[in-house]
């Protein structure tokens, strides 16, 4: 939360005590989580909180990193890994490799399934992912329990523990896997965040059996 206060203008809460170590104490934000007032705004008012937060966005992506996961570095958490810490990684390349092995195990699931379940259909695209991930700062859980309209109108973002830095399609991926978002919600994670059709492809396998892995070393 410092490291975003300090590097945009985005509106994240101020934390302070800092010497505590179980708890986090911050500022209280008066206002309401988007997941309370969504449905109520008007279609111009969803638009221009989709805006802002298109803003945001771009951003946190200014900001680079060389090693994957936490401001610290090297370990990664949050709901895109089931809420357990994976790592540490040295690089973007190695946190890449081992992205790659979790979804090629997810698609060799698939292949299995299809070959006793539908064996007349043929079998899904293998992932092809060789390309080098730049690691941008990422918010990682951008759902609309974790955005705040507070009562003057401004729009701050909020719960930033699985933050770091990740790949720059990975946020709107996180937007994804909240299925059960407002259809108007849904739609609009291509404005916001982008859409990567053979990335959430990938990652698709990728959470398929990232269960079956625990911390790398």
């Amino acid at each position: 939360m410092a490291y975003v206060r300090e590097h945009t203008t985005i509106p994240v809460p101020q934390p302070r005590y800092p010497h505590l170590s179980s708890w986090l104490v911050m500022d209280l934000v008066p206002g309401q989580m988007l997941l309370e007032c969504w449905e109520k705004q008007s279609s111009f008012m969803k638009f221009r909180i989709a805006c802002t937060l298109r803003g945001y966005i771009s951003q946190l992506r200014r900001l680079s990193g060389i090693t994957p996961g936490t401001v610290v570095g090297g370990s990664v958490d949050g709901i895109l890994f089931e809420d357990e810490e994976r790592g540490p990684f040295d690089s973007s390349t190695s946190f890449r490799h081992w992205c790659e092995m979790v979804a090629h195990y997810g698609w060799c699931s698939i292949i299995t399934h299809h070959r006793h379940v539908l064996p007349s259909q043929g079998p899904p695209p293998y992932p092809v992912m060789g390309n080098e991930w730049p690691l941008v700062f990422t918010h990682g859980d951008l759902n609309l329990g974790n955005i705040m309209l507070s009562e003057d109108g401004v729009l701050w973002i909020i719960d930033w523990a699985s933050s770091g830095f990740f790949p720059p399609w990975l946020e709107s991926v996180a937007i994804k896997i909240y299925s059960d978002a407002p259809s108007s919600w849904r739609w609009l994670r291509w404005f916001i965040a982008g859409t990567y059709p053979q990335y959430e492809y990938f990652w698709d396998l990728f959470i398929q059996d990232v269960h079956h892995f625990h911390s790398y070393r």
